[in-house]
C-alpha cells in the first residue's frame, strides 16, 4: 500500500501575507487637551518643586536674595520650555493629522494662558524672548512628532 504525501502540513507557517495597519488619525482636540496637560502640568509641578527648593535653609543661606530669585526665575523657565516641547510632541503624536497646525495652535494657547497667568506682573511684556521661546519650542516638538508618525517634514 502506497503512502501518499499530505497536501497539508498543520505544523507549517501560515501563508497569508501579512498587513500592517496604520493607526488612525487621533482626534484634534483630544491631542490638543492633551499637549496642553502636558505642558501645563510640567511646568507648573517643575516650577513649584523649583521655588519649594529654593526655601530650603542651606539654599537661602548660600545665595542672596536676588540672585537665588533670578536662578529661580530662570530655571522654571528653561523648564516651562521643555515642557512645550514635550506638549507639542504629545500633541503631534497623539493627533497623527495636521501635526504642525495643531502645534500652533498649542502654542497660540498656551502662551495666551501664560500672559493671563503673568498679568499681575510688572513684567509681562518684558518677557517677549521666553514667549517666542515657548512657541518655537512647541512648533519643534510638534514637527519631531510629526517626522515621528512618518510623515515628511516638507509635505504640509
Amino acid at each position: 500500500m502506497a503512502t501518499q504525501a499530505p497536501t497539508h502540513d498543520p505544523y507549517a507557517a501560515p501563508r497569508a501575507a501579512l498587513v500592517v495597519a496604520s493607526a488612525r488619525p487621533g482626534a484634534p482636540l483630544d491631542a490638543l487637551l492633551l499637549g496642553f496637560l502636558v505642558a501645563f502640568v510640567g511646568a507648573s509641578v517643575a516650577g513649584s518643586l523649583l521655588h519649594l527648593a529654593t526655601l530650603l535653609a542651606p539654599v537661602q543661606a548660600r545665595f542672596d536674595h536676588l540672585q537665588l530669585a533670578v536662578a529661580t526665575r530662570l530655571a522654571i523657565q528653561l523648564v516651562s520650555v521643555a515642557s512645550a516641547f514635550a506638549g507639542g510632541y504629545c500633541c503631534a503624536r497623539a493627533a497623527r493629522q495636521r501635526e504642525l497646525a495643531l502645534g500652533a495652535v498649542l502654542g497660540a494657547i498656551t502662551l495666551v494662558v501664560g500672559a493671563l497667568s503673568d498679568a499681575g506682573n510688572d513684567g509681562a511684556l518684558r518677557n517677549i524672548v521666553f514667549t517666542a521661546a515657548v512657541f518655537a519650542t512647541t512648533l519643534l516638538g510638534a514637527l519631531l512628532g510629526r517626522r515621528q508618525n512618518g510623515h515628511a517634514v516638507g509635505a504640509t
